[in-house]
């Protein structure tokens, strides 16, 4: 039986053979996300909602209020 590290090394050494084509399709993915990046538009929009609990503990709280 071929050892884990044997079968590692020969996975390792095709790889290394095939570098510059891994090289090259890491590329041609980079530049498809930078033009798709470019072509996304310049704005940004952002809503916000707060919604109170009204009868919790703050009511009896708030009645008393006077403003100090």
């Amino acid at each position: 039986m071929i050892g884990f590290k044997a079968i590692a090394l020969g996975h390792a050494r095709s790889l290394w053979r095939r570098r510059w084509h891994a090289t090259a399709v890491a590329w041609v993915f980079c530049l498809a996300g930078w033009a798709y990046v470019l072509t996304l538009p310049n704005s940004y929009e952002a809503t916000t909602r707060i919604y109170v609990d009204t009868e919790s503990m703050l009511r009896p709280l708030m009645r008393g209020h006077r403003g100090r």
